[in-house]
C-alpha cells in the first residue's frame, strides 16, 4: 500500500491547529454511504519515562478481512510541557 505523506509531523500546536482545520476541509459530509474496502486499525504504546512510543496500525480488507498490511514503528517521544489554557 502506498502512502503519501501530508505534512511534517514535527508541529508547534498553533501549527498542528492550523492543519486540522485546513486539512478538516478534504472531509465529505454530504452523499451516500459506500461500502468501505478497507479498514485500519490505529494504537499507541508510551512509555514516558523511557522517552519512546510505539505504533501500530493493521488495515484489512473489507469485507473479507484479511490482512493487507501491518506495520509498527518504534521511536522517540519528546514531551513538552504546555501551560493550561
Amino acid at each position: 500500500m502506498l502512502l503519501r505523506q501530508l505534512h511534517d509531523w514535527n508541529l508547534t500546536i498553533p501549527a498542528a491547529k492550523e492543519l486540522q482545520n485546513r486539512l478538516a476541509y478534504d472531509v465529505c459530509r454530504t452523499g451516500s454511504v459506500v461500502e468501505p474496502c478497507f479498514i485500519a486499525g490505529v494504537d499507541v504504546s508510551v512509555q514516558r519515562f523511557r522517552g519512546t512510543g510505539t505504533a501500530a496500525v493493521v488495515i484489512l480488507s473489507y469485507p473479507a478481512l484479511q490482512l493487507v498490511e501491518m506495520q509498527t514503528v518504534l521511536g522517540d517521544i519528546i514531551f513538552r510541557m504546555f501551560p493550561v489554557c
